[in-house]
Protein backbone atom coordinates (compact mmCIF):
# COMPACT_ATOMS: atom_id res chain seq x y z
CA UNK A 1 0.00 0.00 0.00
CA UNK A 2 2.98 2.27 0.93
CA UNK A 3 4.32 1.37 -2.72
CA UNK A 4 1.13 2.68 -4.74
CA UNK A 5 0.79 5.81 -2.36
CA UNK A 6 4.12 6.86 -2.62
CA UNK A 7 4.19 6.00 -6.88
CA UNK A 8 0.44 8.06 -7.20
CA UNK A 9 -0.01 12.15 -7.70
CA UNK A 10 -2.76 12.47 -5.18
CA UNK A 11 -3.01 13.44 -1.73
CA UNK A 12 -5.36 11.56 0.43
CA UNK A 13 -8.76 12.63 1.75
CA UNK A 14 -8.70 13.60 5.63
CA UNK A 15 -11.01 10.63 5.62
CA UNK A 16 -8.33 8.36 4.50
CA UNK A 17 -5.29 9.67 6.49
CA UNK A 18 -7.54 9.08 9.60
CA UNK A 19 -8.00 6.16 8.79
CA UNK A 20 -4.38 5.12 8.08
CA UNK A 21 -3.59 6.58 11.64
CA UNK A 22 -6.01 4.45 12.98
CA UNK A 23 -4.82 1.58 11.89
CA UNK A 24 -1.18 2.12 12.74
CA UNK A 25 -2.19 2.83 16.35
CA UNK A 26 -4.29 -0.15 16.50
CA UNK A 27 -1.29 -2.05 15.19
CA UNK A 28 1.04 -0.03 17.70
CA UNK A 29 3.38 1.09 14.61
CA UNK A 30 4.12 4.64 15.59
CA UNK A 31 7.40 4.92 13.23
CA UNK A 32 4.76 3.61 10.51
CA UNK A 33 2.28 6.79 11.06
CA UNK A 34 4.98 9.02 11.29
CA UNK A 35 6.32 7.93 7.95
CA UNK A 36 3.02 8.27 6.57
CA UNK A 37 2.04 11.75 7.74
CA UNK A 38 5.86 12.64 6.18
CA UNK A 39 4.80 11.16 2.72
CA UNK A 40 1.40 13.30 2.90
CA UNK A 41 3.55 16.39 3.52
CA UNK A 42 6.09 15.16 0.16
CA UNK A 43 3.04 14.52 -1.44
CA UNK A 44 1.54 18.05 -1.36
CA UNK A 45 4.27 18.93 -3.42
CA UNK A 46 4.60 22.58 -4.54
CA UNK A 47 1.18 23.52 -2.84
CA UNK A 48 2.41 22.65 1.00
CA UNK A 49 2.15 25.73 2.21
CA UNK A 50 -1.86 25.92 1.58
CA UNK A 51 -2.91 22.43 1.58
CA UNK A 52 -0.82 20.81 4.44
CA UNK A 53 -2.14 23.32 7.46
CA UNK A 54 -5.59 22.60 6.37
CA UNK A 55 -4.53 18.90 5.91
CA UNK A 56 -3.37 19.15 9.93
CA UNK A 57 -6.54 21.35 10.50
CA UNK A 58 -9.00 18.21 9.51
CA UNK A 59 -7.10 15.75 11.02
CA UNK A 60 -6.05 17.14 14.31
CA UNK A 61 -8.27 15.66 16.72
CA UNK A 62 -7.25 12.34 15.24
CA UNK A 63 -4.17 13.37 15.93
CA UNK A 64 -4.35 14.60 19.35
CA UNK A 65 -6.86 11.02 20.12
CA UNK A 66 -4.63 8.89 18.95
CA UNK A 67 -1.01 10.81 20.76
CA UNK A 68 0.16 11.23 17.15
CA UNK A 69 1.98 14.57 16.61
CA UNK A 70 2.94 16.26 13.43
CA UNK A 71 6.63 16.12 11.84
CA UNK A 72 6.78 19.72 12.59
CA UNK A 73 6.34 19.12 16.33
CA UNK A 74 9.20 16.75 17.08
CA UNK A 75 11.19 18.36 14.31
CA UNK A 76 11.33 16.84 11.35
CA UNK A 77 10.79 19.60 9.32
CA UNK A 78 14.34 20.76 10.02
CA UNK A 79 17.05 18.90 8.87
CA UNK A 80 19.44 17.17 11.55
CA UNK A 81 22.40 17.24 9.65
CA UNK A 82 22.26 20.68 8.71
CA UNK A 83 25.36 21.61 7.04
CA UNK A 84 26.62 25.28 6.67
CA UNK A 85 27.54 26.49 3.45
CA UNK A 86 30.35 25.55 1.84
CA UNK A 87 31.92 28.94 1.05
CA UNK A 88 31.24 30.06 4.95
CA UNK A 89 32.96 26.94 6.00
CA UNK A 90 36.00 27.71 3.93
CA UNK A 91 36.21 31.62 5.02
CA UNK A 92 36.09 30.54 8.80
CA UNK A 93 38.28 27.55 8.31
CA UNK A 94 40.78 30.37 6.61
CA UNK A 95 40.08 32.88 9.09
CA UNK A 96 41.47 30.18 11.86
CA UNK A 97 44.00 28.86 10.03
CA UNK A 98 45.63 32.79 9.46
CA UNK A 99 44.84 33.50 13.32
CA UNK A 100 46.82 30.32 14.18
CA UNK A 101 49.61 31.32 11.90
CA UNK A 102 49.87 34.62 12.39
CA UNK A 103 50.23 33.50 16.45
CA UNK A 104 52.85 30.77 15.48
CA UNK A 105 55.04 32.89 13.63
CA UNK A 106 55.00 35.69 16.58
CA UNK A 107 56.16 33.34 18.94
CA UNK A 108 58.86 31.68 16.49
CA UNK A 109 59.89 35.48 15.86
CA UNK A 110 60.12 36.63 19.36
CA UNK A 111 62.19 33.02 19.87
CA UNK A 112 64.42 33.86 16.68
CA UNK A 113 65.09 36.86 18.32
CA UNK A 114 65.81 35.45 22.05
CA UNK A 115 68.49 33.35 20.20
CA UNK A 116 69.92 35.68 18.16
CA UNK A 117 70.57 38.05 21.21
CA UNK A 118 71.92 35.39 22.98
CA UNK A 119 68.60 35.76 25.69
CA UNK A 120 67.32 32.51 25.09
CA UNK A 121 66.33 29.92 27.53
CA UNK A 122 66.40 26.35 27.57
CA UNK A 123 62.74 26.31 27.15
CA UNK A 124 63.29 28.15 23.69
CA UNK A 125 66.00 26.02 22.19
CA UNK A 126 63.38 22.95 23.55
CA UNK A 127 60.50 24.32 22.36
CA UNK A 128 58.42 21.85 19.80
CA UNK A 129 57.69 23.06 16.84
CA UNK A 130 54.26 23.74 15.21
Amino acid sequence: MHFLFQTRDAIPDPNIITAVLKACRHQNDFPLALRFLETVQLKCGPHKKVVWPWLVQQIKPTLDDLGVPTPEEIGYDKPELYLEDVMDMLTAASHHYCCFALSVSENHRSSLHRLRSGTAGKADLCAPRL
